[in-house]
């Protein structure tokens, strides 16, 4: 339900804004020091911090914003002020994996996909009602804190001011009582969860539609990557390139579309039998794997090039132990005749 013309959703039980970027807003989000590409790929390398250190400190939070090109340290320092809710400097790296995913993930369905699956935490492909209601507070958050700053736009206050986006018990309250009235709105197999594919089929229900909405105008306003001088600027040039661009209506062109979706769907099917941890991204959960091989083959490569080498090496030495040999029984045959010349002729004599 919307009070107040535009400006406000009732969204699962609580008030939000969902007034999308005007255009001065859009203006302040195009000279955003991160874009698109940079938020899935900071989630990417923080998410293998992250599970090394069961959090993401502020220390390493900047030297992974910096390695990645990114030198705006009050920009980089205050964005990281919207995660940290007590001032510890220390934050969980899922709040920051649903911002990502909701503020820069090229489509709808693919928002939705990534923050279905974080809070899928037994890979079985189905929400539980409170899985699905613990989805929803944090989907929340991330609309508060779009609502206090919009991504790539600097706050104006300093990080110790930048207030806490926890839910209040009310908002709490009534996101619960909201999400079990969705929940059996939805068309379900089974009455005590719902898949993935059921919660794609009802997601053009006014609660969710009116969200996605919200987060693709984001999407749209800020640059899809930002140049910058040194490797990074080439890897997230790559990188980007690879990515489906997203057309002004959500829709995204037919031809680059397709294969990424087949390779989602084959990590998902995988993730899942695995019953892996949920938390990450499905091309993220696939590049260690990757690079790992790669680096195997390289290794195993170097290894050969190596052992070619020193088998060349060998055969040079036989080769010139050989010409030596050679060269000495040469020698030798030439004194022997030599000196049977000699013996002879002194005979003679």
């Amino acid at each position: 339900r919307r009070v107040h013309g535009d400006t406000t959703l009732i969204l699962m039980g609580a008030d939000f804004s969902l007034v999308r970027p005007g255009p001065d807003d859009r203006k302040k989000m195009a000279k955003s020091p991160f874009s698109q590409e940079d938020f899935l790929s900071m989630k990417d390398k923080l998410k293998r911090i992250a599970v090394k250190e069961g959090g993401l400190s502020l220390s390493e939070w900047k030297k992974a914003f910096e390695q990645n090109g990114i030198r705006d340290d009050k920009a980089v320092v205050r964005f990281y002020a919207l995660f940290d809710s007590d001032k510890i400097e220390w934050i969980d790296f899922k709040e920051f994996a649903v911002y990502s995913a909701l503020v820069a993930r090229s489509r709808p369905d693919r928002k939705v996909e990534y923050c279905f699956r974080v809070f899928d935490r037994d890979g079985s492909g189905a929400l539980t009602v409170d899985e699905l209601e613990k989805m929803f507070k944090a989907v929340a958050r991330v609309i508060k804190r779009c609502n206090y700053a919009l991504p790539g736009v600097t706050p104006k206050v300093k990080p110790q001011n930048i207030p806490s986006f926890e839910l209040t018990a009310q908002e709490k309250a009534a996101i619960a009582k909201a999400t079990r009235k969705l929940f059996k709105k939805f068309d379900r197999a089974r009455p005590e969860e719902i898949t993935y594919r059921e919660f794609q089929a009802g997601s053009d229900k006014h609660e969710i539609a009116e969200v996605l909405d919200f987060f693709m105008a984001i999407t749209h306003a800020l640059p899809p990557v930002i140049e910058r001088p040194g490797p990074a600027s080439k890897k997230s040039r790559k990188a980007a390139a690879k990515r489906p661009r997203a057309s002004a209506s959500g829709a995204e062109s037919s031809e680059p579309d397709t294969k990424p979706a087949k390779r989602s769907k084959r990590a998902a099917s995988k993730k899942n039998d695995s019953g892996s941890d949920a938390e990450a991204d499905l091309a993220s959960d696939t590049a260690p794997a990757k690079a790992k091989s790669k680096a195997k083959g390289r290794k195993a490569k170097s290894n050969a090039s190596e052992e070619e080498g020193d088998a060349d090496d060998s055969a040079e030495g036989a080769g010139a132990a050989q010409k030596k040999r050679a060269g000495s029984a040469k020698k030798g045959s030439a004194k022997k005749e030599k000196g049977s010349a000699k013996k002879g002729s002194a005979k003679k004599g």
